[in-house]
């Protein structure tokens, strides 16, 4: 590696083109590391498959809230959106994840600073424009790519985890009650989420462990 400042949290298998994208860089199937040297100045937090052309582009996320479009041969990266500027956010972003699935895209934006701030969110973009799903702080998105694709998103507000599921297109809420308040998006910086067998998934959030069964038929 010639290049790597330790802030980036994007990863993604590129099946099409043998490729794994991770921070600024493109490692091929023999091991070749290529670097994407447009987004060398770029905080990326999130590489998700491309809504028009997945085969050929994937999309990469800024925690500052540039949304590019990125060659998988050239690695030519172009900018798609200006997430701040599309959506009227005001506060300092601190975007994070995002995902392609069921026709669209969805990405969170977990810059909270101060109790009652309604400027962070989750958002999704069908490749013609953007709708607001929340202002409260989201941090992480991800969904299977069989069993219906649903979509499974983590946030929080002053007194909830906050557990949103993208269901055969519509969305799904939910709450979690919690005792333990907070008002910064330091701490949530690294929620996690994992496949635990066939039937079921697991998703942390400020050390809760909520069991999420993927298939599109047991949220119906």
């Amino acid at each position: 590696m010639d290049r790597h400042d330790g802030t980036h949290a994007n990863r993604l298998i590129h099946k099409e083109s043998s490729q794994c994208f991770i921070g600024p860089f493109a490692i091929g199937a023999t091991g070749n590391v290529r670097p994407i040297k447009d987004l060398f100045d770029h905080r990326l937090t999130s590489t998700f498959r491309h809504l028009a052309d997945p085969a050929n582009r994937v999309y990469m996320l800024t925690m500052e809230g540039l949304l590019f479009e990125v060659d998988v041969a050239t690695l030519k990266a172009t900018e798609v959106a200006n997430v701040l500027t599309a959506l009227n956010i005001k506060a300092r972003p601190h975007c994070k994840g995002g995902f392609t699935a069921q026709g669209r895209i969805v990405i969170a934006n977990n810059g909270f600073y101060n109790y009652g701030d309604n400027d962070a969110g989750l958002f999704e973009y069908d490749g013609k424009s953007w709708r607001v799903l929340s202002r409260k702080p989201h941090m992480d998105v991800a969904a299977r790519q069989d069993m219906g694709q649903v979509m499974f998103c983590t946030g929080w507000d002053e007194m909830s985890v906050l557990l949103s599921a993208l269901v055969e297109g519509k969305w799904q809420p939910n709450t979690i009650s919690w005792t333990y308040r907070v008002c910064s998006m330091s701490y949530s910086q690294l929620p996690l989420r994992g496949i635990s067998g066939e039937s079921s998934q697991s998703a942390s959030t400020y050390g809760l462990f909520p069991i999420t069964p993927p298939s599109a038929a047991c949220w119906l």
